[in-house]
């Protein structure tokens, strides 16, 4: 019978806070696209040696100058391959954070800032394509694909040692759970966490060959969807005279009408003209035409309609939004069967074959959902840690 190894792999990304960011001359409320969040990533973890059985490294298409640790690092490369497989050496313990970080210098990925991006409407199976904030006062513009300086893409690779043996051999065909991800809030300056909600907004988007690609929401514990459109107030104005983005633009034809962005498709018979209501006599109260909660607290997503501009009064009935999927913990992380050994649909990857080189690989990228409720101006100077848990079966 096998069993479960309870040595682990854990990475902690820490001390991720937002800060403001100004764009152009805009100014008053921050909205989603104009943040950034100092991410300082550091990964930490159990040792990882020939006892453990999980040895984990990084696969890289380029040749890495590591800053530290150098001394401790196998770049082994194989005839025909021209990756390089970076490992900690047998014995040195486990993946730190410099290692991961010069191969995300080396390669141009963020290293200490991430800006909240989006999937965009995202079905479970699909490849991701990241993309930049919407275009302020354009709409229709569709978004540009996210530069790599604004999120975060690991290549992990593994290999599985066999059990007692006298040489370094490994064994194919066994799988790499991903058995925990968890991302709570972290405390500020003045060590609290009280209405830091910031961390809901992690998505981590799992790049695997063995089986479907997933967006995984580590703060969900069952699977969900996260809305990619709406009535948005990214260019705001003074405190107290926030609305819901229009066209002031005396000049244009659109003058004086609400702007919707983000994914969605129009409902029979409807277009942005015929769903627009007549100009109010005067400014609105805050109005969550969003759905994110709450009419009381002003935010990206809840706002006022401005007097005498044409405005959406009710999204649902003209527009048929996308939603960006995501599965839950629960559905992700494996269970144990009746012969207490791991299972799940979802490993990350399979060890392959001596032809493979005993190794298996995915990608897993790190990035701020901008659609997410929870990116929003209150979360300012909020952090959050992330850590993962990656487990194999014990190999006899």
């Amino acid at each position: 019978m096998k069993k479960i190894n309870p040595l682990k792999f854990v990475i902690g990304i820490l001390g991720l806070s937002t800060v403001a960011a100004l764009v152009g001359s805009i100014s008053g409320t921050i909205a989603w696209y104009a943040y950034s969040t100092r991410a300082l990533v550091s990964y930490t973890g159990t040792s990882v040696q020939s006892t453990t059985q999980l040895q984990i490294g990084i696969k890289s298409d380029v040749e890495v100058d590591f800053t530290t640790n150098a001394e401790l690092i196998e770049d082994i490369t194989f005839d025909g391959d021209p990756n390089h497989y970076y490992f900690m050496r047998v014995g040195s313990g486990g993946l730190p954070a410099a290692i991961i970080n010069d191969y995300l210098s080396t390669k141009g990925y963020a290293t200490n800032v991430l800006e909240p991006l989006s999937s965009y409407g995202y079905t479970t199976g699909q490849n991701i394509n990241l993309r930049n904030r919407p275009t302020t006062n354009k709409p229709s513009d569709d978004p540009t694909v996210a530069e790599i300086t604004k999120y975060v893409e690991i290549p992990f690779v593994f290999r599985v040692y066999a059990a007692n043996a006298s040489t370094a051999s490994f064994v194919a065909d066994r799988d790499v759970f991903l058995s925990g991800a968890q991302a709570i809030a972290a405390p500020n300056l003045e060590g609290k966490t009280d209405g830091n909600e910031i961390h809901n907004s992690i998505r981590l988007y799992i790049d695997r060959t063995n089986g479907d690609n997933y967006i995984l929401n580590p703060s969900s514990a069952t699977n969900g969807r996260t809305k990619v459109a709406g009535v948005l107030n990214l260019t705001g104005g003074r405190a107290g005279n926030q609305h819901y983005d229009y066209d002031n633009e005396p000049s244009s034809p659109t003058f004086m009408k609400e702007f919707l962005y983000g994914d969605y498709e129009w409902k029979p018979g409807k277009n942005w003209e015929n769903s627009l209501s007549e100009p109010l006599a005067q400014t609105s109260n805050l109005v969550d035409i969003n759905g994110s909660g709450n009419s009381t607290v002003e935010t990206t997503f809840t706002s006022r309609h401005y007097k005498g501009v044409e405005y959406f009064a009710d999204l649902d009935s003209c527009i048929i939004p996308h939603y960006a999927d995501y599965l839950g913990t629960n559905t992700v992380f494996p269970q144990k069967n009746a012969q207490n050994e791991l299972e799940s649909n979802y490993a990350v990857c399979r060890t392959g074959d001596a032809a493979a080189h005993y190794l298996g690989a995915f990608n897993m990228k790190v990035y701020l959902e901008g659609w997410d409720f929870s990116v929003v101006d209150s979360q300012l100077q909020n952090k959050f840690y992330l850590g993962l848990t990656f487990e194999i079966n014990l190999v006899q």
